[in-house]
C-alpha cells in the first residue's frame, strides 16, 4: 500500500493543528534549519506495524500541548492490490501508544467481510467458553490473543513474542489442538493482510562524499552505505570502483569514468525526469 498522507500531532515541533502532510508526490524535503524536517523524518521512520520500535517515542511531546503524540497514516492500494482485494477505499492507521494501533477504512472492511476469518473466529470463541488451563499466565496470554483477533477490524493485531509459545503449548496438548489450529489460521490470515502495509527504514547520519580515494574504499571501518546504494542502482559495486586504480592507461581511465557517468544518467537522472 502507498502512503498518501501523514498527520503528526503533539510530536516534538508538531502541534495539534495544521499538521497534515500530503506525501503522494514527495521524494525530497527541503526547509530551513529548525523547521521540523528531522522531526518529520523521525516520526515516520520509527513507525512499525508490529508496534512503535522505541517506548520513548511517545515521550517526545510538543512542549506547548503536553499531550501524547498521535501519528496517523492514510494508505491507498496500488493497482495490483485493487485487483486482488475487494475494497478500494483508503485505509487510516492511527498510532496512539506503542502497541495501540487503530485501523479504519479499506483494510478494516476486508477483514470484517472475510467469511472464512469470521467463521474461524466464531469457532475460537465457542471453544474458549469451555476451555480450562491451569497455568494462569498461559490462560491470560491465550485470552489476550483471542481478544486481539476479536478486535482485528479496529486494532492492528500485535504479534507479541509470547504468541508462538502459547500456540506451541496448545499444539502439544491433545485437548487444545483444535483451538490452536483455528488460532493459527486467523493469525496467518492477518499476517497476510498486513503484508500490504508499507515498511519504513530510518537511515541516520549517512553521508555521500564528493570524492573517495582508494584508501577510503578499501577501509572496512568506514561506512559507505550511501555510496553502496548509489552503485547498486547503476549495477556496480565498490569492488568494481576499486578497479579504476588497477588501470594504467589514461584512455582506459577516461572510458571507465565515462561508463559510470552514462550509467548514472540512464539509471538515475532519466528515472527522475520521466
Amino acid at each position: 500500500m502507498k502512503v498518501v498522507s501523514v498527520k503528526i500531532e503533539n510530536y516534538k515541533s508538531f502541534s495539534e493543528y495544521n499538521n497534515r502532510i500530503d506525501l503522494e508526490n514527495i521524494n525530497t524535503i527541503i526547509g530551513k534549519n529548525e523547521s521540523g524536517k528531522s522531526n518529520l523524518i523521525e516520526a515516520i521512520g520509527k513507525i512499525d506495524f508490529s508496534g512503535i520500535r522505541s517506548p520513548e517515542y511517545f515521550k517526545n511531546t510538543n512542549k506547548n500541548s503536553n499531550k501524547n503524540p498521535i501519528i496517523s497514516l492514510t494508505l491507498i492500494p496500488y493497482q495490483t492490490e485493487k485487483e486482488i482485494y475487494t475494497s478500494k477505499k483508503e485505509t487510516l492507521i492511527v498510532f496512539e501508544e506503542q502497541y495501540n494501533i487503530g485501523i479504519q477504512g479499506g483494510i478494516s472492511e476486508i477483514i470484517a467481510n472475510d467469511e472464512q476469518f469470521k467463521n474461524n473466529r466464531e469457532i475460537i470463541n465457542d471453544i474458549k467458553k469451555n476451555i480450562s488451563i491451569s497455568d494462569e499466565n498461559k490462560r491470560k496470554q491465550l485470552f489476550n490473543i483471542i481478544e486481539m483477533i476479536n478486535r482485528a477490524e479496529e486494532k492492528v493485531f500485535i504479534n507479541y513474542t509470547y504468541i508462538d509459545g502459547v500456540i506451541s503449548f496448545l499444539e502439544n496438548n491433545v485437548n487444545y489442538k483444535k483451538i490452536a489450529t483455528y488460532l493459527n489460521d486467523c493469525i496467518k490470515y492477518l499476517k497476510n493482510i498486513y503484508s500490504l502495509f508499507p515498511k519504513f527504514i530510518l537511515l541516520d547520519n549517512i553521508e555521500l562524499k564528493t570524492k573517495y580515494s582508494k584508501k577510503d574504499l578499501e577501509d572496512k571501518s568506514q561506512s559507505k552505505q550511501m555510496l553502496e546504494n548509489l552503485l547498486k542502482v547503476i549495477g556496480m559495486s565498490i569492488d568494481d570502483l576499486i578497479g579504476y586504480w588497477n588501470l594504467y592507461k589514461d584512455d582506459d581511465k577516461y572510458n571507465f569514468a565515462e561508463d559510470i557517468n552514462n550509467k548514472i544518467e540512464i539509471n538515475i537522472i532519466h528515472y527522475h525526469i520521466h
